[in-house]
């Protein structure tokens, strides 16, 4: 699936948290690309003492979790896999990421749901890339 515009699954535009109330205007500072982007957690983590990366971490992953609890909810998928460099993410923001969906979602919908970080490396874009156009140019997309 690739949507109307080609942007199906971008999850990375869409606003988390109600911070500033539910009629909170869209704005890049809201979204959730500002929290999780390799930029700004390198940028929000530098300098940082190791309970000011734990805490960068946490809510990261909370904002994350935020973002898929629904899609989770409504698809009831069993894994989740973060990309990027493992140094920056370790497992701090996947385990907040989890227990964010635990809470927001019912009990049968995460039973089973896993939240890891990829072990394609840092061409694992690279390597989505080379599999839709392989589909698009074979058919099997």
């Amino acid at each position: 699936m690739l949507g109307s515009q080609w942007a199906a699954g971008e999850i990375g535009q869409v606003m988390v948290g109600t911070d500033q109330g539910l009629a909170a205007p869209y704005s890049r500072e809201h979204i959730l690309e500002h929290w999780i982007s390799t930029p700004s957690l390198t940028r929000r983590m530098q300098g940082a003492t190791d309970a000011e990366r734990e805490a960068v971490l946490t809510e990261s992953g909370q904002r994350l979790g935020v973002a898929l609890a629904p899609i989770i909810g409504a698809l009831n998928l069993t894994q989740v896999v973060i990309g990027g460099p493992r140094e920056l993410i370790g497992d701090r923001l996947a385990e907040a990421t989890i227990e964010t969906i635990r809470m927001r979602t019912m009990p049968d919908s995460h039973e089973e749901l896993e939240v890891r970080s990829t072990s394609l490396g840092a061409d694992n874009v690279l390597y989505g890339c080379a599999a839709m156009t392989l589909a698009e140019v074979l058919g099997a997309g």
